[in-house]
């Protein structure tokens, strides 16, 4: 029985075995980069989406002497489309490149990206009574964050 159960275990020669086929499988980095990658291509749409609607201000009437103002405005925010640029970098030239992680890393530059958001605002005139009646949509694509 002792026989069996020797078999069976695994001995640290195996552990290393299986390390290294995982290593030669995915490589040093799969891990982060897919992480990475299902950040930026779900993610961080699905945080924007988790605010839609949910974001208002209401403005105080400004004090101005011989004017009287019956309402105050309110202004809904919305976060629509989340779009992601390339990383670039400008070079001494003025010529643009699109910047890769190796390149980033050999030349000690940070490799980051802009992110743009489409945003509607919604303004509203609400009335002491509480009452409000829509006054204005502006709709701004591609605002950076």
């Amino acid at each position: 029985m002792d026989d069996l159960m020797d078999d069976d275990e695994i001995r640290q020669p195996d552990t290393w075995e299986i390390i290294r086929k995982y290593f030669d499988e995915n490589g040093l980095v799969q891990q982060q980069r897919a992480s990475y990658n299902e950040f930026i291509l779900q993610n961080v749409q699905e945080v924007i989406e988790d605010y839609k609607g949910q974001i208002e201000v209401i403005a105080t009437p400004q004090y101005k002497p011989g004017t009287k103002q019956d309402f105050k405005q309110k202004i809904q925010v919305d976060f629509g489309r989340v779009r992601i640029a390339q990383p670039n970098i400008t070079e001494v030239e003025g010529r643009k490149e699109r910047l890769l992680p190796y390149m980033a890393r050999l030349r000690k530059l940070t490799y980051s990206c802009q992110l743009f958001v489409d945003i509607t605002l919604r303004k509203y005139k609400v009335a002491s009574d509480g009452s409000e009646q829509l006054d204005n949509i502006d709709e701004h694509e591609r605002v950076p964050l």
